[in-house]
């Protein structure tokens, strides 16, 4: 399942993602009506919830090296400048496409950062290193936070 927060409640982009993913695709608002979205503190218990979900999200800074990860679900943070559907969808399904996100099993318990040539990704906020993939190429790397 895909739980998208309340900035990219966006119809285009849920049909997107409805039309390539095979799973539910859902908005934490959805989920949760009552949800604040990001600033809800049970966001991360709604995501525990849903075993295996990925929860995408623009708000690197709530995320981005604030949270560990969870082997109940993956947090992708895209860092995109525009509010397009068709950008969004672009990346994310860039991203899902990499060997290291493909499977549900692998991608559990990471948190990333998607930018539109590259995807950073840690599994601990304290390690202090850093996977990187770089989608032309499919090279990883790591490198030091």
């Amino acid at each position: 399942m895909i739980i998208l927060d309340e900035n990219l409640d966006q119809h285009d982009l849920v049909h997107l993602l409805s039309e390539w993913y095979p799973g539910a695709v859902k908005t934490v608002t959805h989920l949760a009506p009552k949800s604040k979205g990001t600033d809800d503190p049970d966001l991360l218990r709604y995501l525990y919830e849903n075993r295996d979900c990925i929860f995408i999200t623009k708000n690197a800074y709530h995320f981005w090296r604030r949270v560990d990860g969870h082997p109940r679900y993956c947090i992708l943070c895209l860092s995109v400048d525009a509010n397009e559907a068709d950008r969004q969808f672009s990346l994310i399904k860039s991203v899902l496409q990499q060997p290291p996100f493909r499977r549900k099993q692998s991608r559990s318990g990471l948190v990333i950062r998607a930018v539109y040539k590259e995807a950073a990704w840690y599994r601990r906020k304290s390690d202090p290193t850093e996977f990187v993939i770089v989608f032309e190429t499919g090279e990883i790397s790591q490198r030091s936070r």
